[in-house]
């Protein structure tokens, strides 16, 4: 969203007016905390001095308090961030100035922001976020990644400005701001028109328009028709595009927003040149530069003007146009977008000094930015110099570079467009088998209405005629039935072993778990204690025992469980096992910021590969052992490392052999099967990995396992 929208969100959301509002109480609170007279002199002149409205007011007094007292107010961070205030150890006080710290922080950011000085505010928002958080302040945090998102696309970090505009969505919805709510919707599309995934952007937009309608902001459904007409221009849907802009010119027009008319006079002048009607396209450039109100509206027409003159091949007009922008606003985004179309205008006309100046200028900034298509045209430009040139090491340097760039760019944006296609393909698949099944009962009628009407002419010839055929057409008409209920009885059967599969996975995993050997060797223990007189030990046994069992038994009974639910099963099976077996340890490892409860696996994953590395691993080892479980999030995907320092997957297989046993443990066969079985029929990428670890000498040192399980599909 542009700037001038965002002053005006400023001054008119209520939230905003509340904002300001605690932060005048906040310094009147520390007045009366440091028992001094140190703002009193200063708020009272402010407040005599604004005359306007409460928002404008605060904000103004806000303003001049950040911009005349910067002793005072770094003082007052200080105080703030220090926490040492008298009179203020009661957690109700700290929360409230904690609240009143982040704004600091958030305002400054914005300062930071409106003077390009990206890096700063940057680091001011996440201050401001993470003191936010502590809070669970949800207006706040909203806010925070909001201009996070807004920041970093200003620097072009797409990727990144996505993640925080979907955080900013989640706890806007928090806070129940639909205002906040549109606004994050805007910068979210524009975010996903960077990332040149229109469907996305296109979806986003309108239900940024939809929440405009709903709360009646006129000014925030301008902006949203100018960035739908936006995303249809970029489809090459010229005459939505331009219906969509002359809505958003109307309806500036009738709200008096003159401020941002130009913008709409300069992208209807570009989908004009588009629509390759240049007279008219020449007049909106007019009314644009008419209507724009600052240099950086003058820059952004300037530039469009250019691109467009460019694609006319009209190439010294383009640079002279392209060049005034530059002298407009000379900031390294709006040389980004500038500096390769000139070096291409320069190549065309081939003037190579100032192609290659232009050239190294535009790939060493888009590089920096990100901007693969932009640093893919540099690079082409590049090599077409140095071809000239006759550096043919630099020719082949960048050539190679342009090629890279450009692969990376079509792998990129064909993601979306083969999921597209694949989609359609099963879709017409499934259309064609319809109609062919269609196509079959009507031919499958037509005969039957040929042969009926052939035998009752017949039957008037002769009884006997009548006969044979009613008995030839039973017989055909009965084959057609038992094809049909064939046909449906293979695909039904195929169903259920497919369903039977799945069960027998889920039976043999949960037997896997829940096994005899298991049982016998849990109850046998308990015996133990009981006939040796050790009850604190049986009935720690019995407890464990029944929790175990219960546990095993009821997350048999889900597709999912959470990872919480799983660590608790995990703990409750190693403790039996150690109570059997005390030259075993167990540790469980995992950070405490990470969410046991949002992450989520299938049941009955983990727990036959820990009791394989019990079972095989570590009861065969005389010293005992450790088996270590570690728990990491990284991105989408939960990772779990079950490592053990037991005598190895060969020493344990040697062992098996000599006591008669099968060489793979059926738990471990089983979970394997039924990972499988998940992959294919819930399209789940559940991975497993088994490493061998050795020693220097090549001797087994233990096992490790590494299952990795995405959360897409929770």
């Amino acid at each position: 969203m542009n700037n001038d929208l965002f002053i005006h969100n400023l001054l008119l959301k209520p939230r905003n007016r509340m904002k300001f509002s605690l932060v005048l109480l906040s310094f009147f609170a520390l007045q009366l905390a440091f028992g001094q007279d140190l703002y009193k002199k200063t708020l009272t002149e402010l407040f005599s001095k604004y005359q306007d409205k409460d928002t404008l007011k605060c904000h103004n007094i806000y303003k001049e308090i950040l911009n005349e007292e910067i002793e005072i107010r770094d003082s007052l961070l200080s105080e703030l961030k220090s926490n040492s205030l008298a009179g203020l150890k009661k957690k109700k006080f700290t929360a409230t100035f904690q609240k009143y710290l982040g704004l600091f922080y958030y305002e400054k950011g914005y300062d930071y922001y409106t003077s390009a000085n990206i890096s700063s505010a940057i680091n001011a928002f996440n201050l401001a976020l993470k003191i936010h958080k502590k809070i669970n302040y949800f207006q706040g945090i909203a806010d925070d990644y909001n201009y996070l998102c807004i920041t970093k696309m200003y620097a072009g970090q797409y990727l990144e400005a996505e993640k925080n505009a979907k955080q900013a969505k989640r706890y806007y919805q928090l806070a129940k701001d639909d205002i906040g709510l549109q606004n994050n919707c805007y910068n979210l599309s524009h975010t996903y028109l960077k990332l040149n995934d229109l469907d996305k952007a296109a979806k986003t937009i309108i239900e940024a328009l939809k929440i405009s309608e709903k709360i009646k902001d006129s000014v925030g459904l301008c902006d949203n028709y100018d960035q739908l007409g936006t995303i249809y221009l970029q489809q090459m849907e010229l005459k939505l595009a331009e219906n969509y802009f002359q809505k958003g010119l109307f309806l500036k027009r009738k709200i008096k927003h003159y401020k941002s008319i130009a913008s709409s006079y300069r992208c209807l002048g570009a989908t004009a040149y588009s629509k390759k009607d240049f007279k008219k396209g020449d007049y909106y450039f007019e009314q644009a530069f008419k209507n724009a109100k600052n240099v950086l509206q003058e820059a952004a027409i300037n530039t469009t003007k250019g691109l467009v003159l460019f694609d006319k091949q009209e190439y010294e007009a383009a640079e002279i146009s392209l060049n005034k922008a530059l002298e407009l606003n000379d900031n390294d985004n709006t040389k980004s977008n500038i500096y390769p179309v000139l070096a291409e205008i320069y190549v065309k006309i081939q003037d190579w000094n100032k192609a290659e100046k232009y050239g190294l200028e535009a790939y060493k900034l888009t590089k920096m930015n990100l901007y693969l298509d932009k640093q893919q045209i540099a690079a082409q430009c590049l090599y077409q110099v140095y071809k000239n040139q006759k550096k043919y090491a630099k020719a082949l340097e960048f050539l190679e570079i342009s090629k890279r760039l450009k692969e990376k760019i079509n792998r990129k944006s064909n993601q979306n467009s083969l999921l597209k296609a694949d989609f359609k393909f099963q879709e017409e698949k499934n259309r064609t088998k319809i109609k062919s099944l269609n196509q079959a009962t009507k031919i499958a009628k037509l005969e039957s209405q040929q042969k009926t009407n052939w035998i009752f002419s017949i039957a008037l010839l002769a009884l006997i005629g009548l006969l044979v055929f009613w008995v030839l057409f039973s017989r055909f008409k009965t084959k057609k039935k038992n094809e049909l209920l064939q046909s449906q009885l293979t695909y039904t059967k195929q169903l259920l072993e497919e369903k039977q599969r799945t069960s027998e996975s889920e039976i043999k995993a949960i037997k896997s778990q829940m096994n005899p050997h298991f049982f016998y060797n849990a109850l046998n223990s308990i015996q133990g204690y009981v006939l040796t007189g050790e009850q604190q030990k049986a009935s720690e046994s019995i407890g464990l025992f029944s929790e175990l069992s219960r546990a095993i038994l009821e997350s048999s009974r889900y597709n999912e469980i959470s990872l919480f639910d799983e660590i608790e099963l995990l703990t409750a099976y190693l403790k039996m096992e150690v109570m059997r077996m005390p030259k075993i340890h167990f540790q469980m490892d995992y950070s405490s910021d990470l969410r046991l409860h949002d992450l989520f696996l299938p049941p009955m994953i983990l727990q036959p590969i820990v009791e394989n590395a019990v079972k095989h691993g570590l009861a065969n080892k005389e010293s005992g052992g450790l088996i270590q479980l570690r728990f990491q999030k990284i991105d989408n995907l939960l990772r779990v490392e079950i490592e053990d320092d037991g005598i190895g997957r060969e020493a344990a297989a040697e062992i098996n052999t000599l006591k008669n046993r099968r060489g793979t443990s059926f738990s471990s066969e089983a979970n394997l099967n039924r990972i499988e079985l998940l992959n294919e029929n819930f399209d789940f990428k559940i991975t497993q990995v088994i490493v061998d670890k050795k020693d220097e000498n090549e001797r087994a040192t233990g096992t490790l396992v590494k299952v990795e399980i995405p959360q897409d599909n929770y």
